[in-house]
């Protein structure tokens, strides 16, 4: 029998690339939690002097922002694409005492982790004041591609803000959630989420309230943040030719990074224009500080111009419709598919709610209003229903984990599909010659599934070094690693030395629970 305190209130989140969004549950009501601007609060930081300023559209156009941590959050400096980097995260990125992504200021450097957090108290101070405090547990929502890596920072950081995190689930599976709540669906549902960050398609098998994911694939380069920077080179492009001159010529890198700014929310503002007009105007004016009031610095960009210019990235969207179907365990195909769900901002394109629909003719499209809306409130769900016997959300991994051996190659441990959580896995392993006193190895992520011949595409989870332990002279030591991953997709590893069966990893690993 539950003892579980009715007072408190479940919490929802999306914590987004460009926005965040919070849901709670109050007797029974699924209601968001109103920020400033509604119900979704930016996801950036303003650097106001020394002190964040969190959730709220800059005040003044050089202010310093820190814009798309989602993106950079648990990652390495050398996995990150940073050709925009002012323009996509608002800062320069550098790397950091830790090799990992930070940001640069003129004062100090920022590290991804503390941003996040500054979002995530924001989001709990909020929460806080449309609950009088009475919060339960909290289910946060991730890409499907976030690597077990990412996972663990973002969990970190929404527990450091003061969340209790039961758990992480998958955007497109929280999506799913969502709208088997409001209307009755089941069968074969794909997922279409097109968020600033990543698209991801996921596709799942729903009979009644079991919720069984069968295949998960994402573009990490593929998102809005990506055609915002296509229409930032095309107004580049076209200033140029127009006044034959850069727009940054004669700019230092502060008063750039800062007019960066200012610009890209204008290339924002006009991107969601052209979802409902044929052509808009941005005006460079302010942006170049234009010095003949009578010369016309408005720069027109049409619909179709637009749609031209990231035709290369949507013909993408269905090499990703192709991967899931394949690598669904039911090896299903296109007209198996009874729904599709549109989810994120980019779904509200007409060319990419068009392209969809002429994927799959014979699908019902699910196009709701609240495309924003749909996976916070699906996150709320599963917290309201985690205890419920008969709801059960199965999902799978999205990456295949392995150890990488002296040869290059991989061993796997956990392969692409395998189901959450696991059971402990023990694998044995030997020295590679007698009288070792410590052990180095490293877990790590295929980024593409190749075949035996090819060699391995990877990144690095996690650079294992072991702590000292009793050599053996005479033969090759043993060692029990054991390895597992939970509900949420977070990796946990432990090692012991054999045979005295003393644990020999005992600090936390970067990003892995020990």
């Amino acid at each position: 029998m539950s003892t579980e305190d009715p007072t408190l209130v479940h919490i929802g989140i999306d914590f987004g690339t460009s926005n965040s969004v919070a849901y709670v549950c109050k007797k029974n009501r699924y209601e968001y939690v109103p920020f400033q601007q509604g119900a979704q609060m930016p996801s950036l930081v303003i650097l106001d002097n020394t002190k964040f300023v969190v959730g709220v559209p800059p005040p003044k156009f050089d202010s310093v922002v820190f814009k798309s941590v989602k993106k950079l959050l648990g990652q390495s400096y050398y996995d990150v694409d940073l050709n925009d980097d002012m323009s996509t995260y608002g800062c320069k990125i550098v790397k950091g005492p830790d090799d990992m992504c930070w940001y640069k200021t003129e004062e100090r450097l920022y590290s991804c982790d503390e941003i996040a957090v500054a979002i995530f108290k924001k989001i709990k101070e909020e929460v806080d004041k449309f609950t009088d405090g009475k919060v339960g547990r909290t289910v946060v929502s991730v890409p499907a591609r976030y690597s077990a890596k990412q996972r663990y920072h973002i969990q970190k950081a929404a527990e450091a803000a003061g969340f209790d995190v039961t758990n992480l689930i998958n955007e497109p599976t929280a999506a799913s959630v969502c709208v088997s709540k409001e209307r009755f669906i089941n069968g074969n549902i794909l997922v279409f989420d097109l968020g600033a960050g990543t698209t991801d398609v996921t596709i799942l098998n729903l009979q009644d309230t079991i919720y069984k994911v069968e295949s998960s694939c994402g573009d990490d380069h593929l998102g809005g943040d990506d055609f915002d920077n296509l229409l930032l080179h095309h107004i580049e492009d076209r200033y140029k030719e127009k006044y034959n001159r850069e727009i940054w010529d004669g700019m230092k890198e502060v008063k750039k990074n800062r007019v960066m700014n200012r610009l890209m929310k204008m290339i924002i503002h006009l991107k969601h224009q052209l979802s409902s007009h044929s052509s808009e105007d941005i005006d460079m004016y302010d942006i170049v500080g234009g010095d003949d009031e009578d010369e016309d610095y408005r720069i027109n960009v049409s619909r179709a111009t637009f749609e031209r210019l990231i035709r290369p990235l949507t013909e993408r969207f269905s090499t990703l419709i192709q991967t899931a179907l394949k690598n669904s365990e039911s090896q299903l195909e296109k007209a198996d598919i009874n729904y599709v769900i549109l989810v994120g901002g980019g779904c509200f394109m007409p060319c990419v709610a068009r392209q969809i629909r002429d994927e799959f003719p014979r699908a019902e499209i699910i196009d709701m209003g609240k495309k924003m809306e749909l996976v916070a409130e699906g996150c709320c769900t599963c917290a309201k229903k985690k205890l419920k016997p008969n709801f059960n959300v199965i999902d799978i991994l999205s990456h295949t984990i392995g150890l990488l051996m002296g040869d290059g190659s991989v061993f796997p441990l956990f392969k692409v599909g395998t189901r959450l959580p696991t059971d402990t896995l023990e694998v044995i392993l030997y020295a590679d010659q007698p009288g070792i006193r410590f052990f180095q190895t490293e877990i790590v992520e295929l980024l593409d599934e190749k075949q035996d011949n090819e060699a391995p595409v990877y990144k690095v989870l996690a650079d294992v070094i072991s702590s000292e332990f009793m050599p053996d002279d005479l033969k090759l030591k043993e060692f029990s690693m054991r390895f597992r991953l939970d509900i949420s997709g977070i990796f946990y590893m432990e090692a012991y030395a054999l045979p005295e069966n003393v644990k020999c990893v005992t600090k936390s690993v970067e990003g892995i629970p020990v």
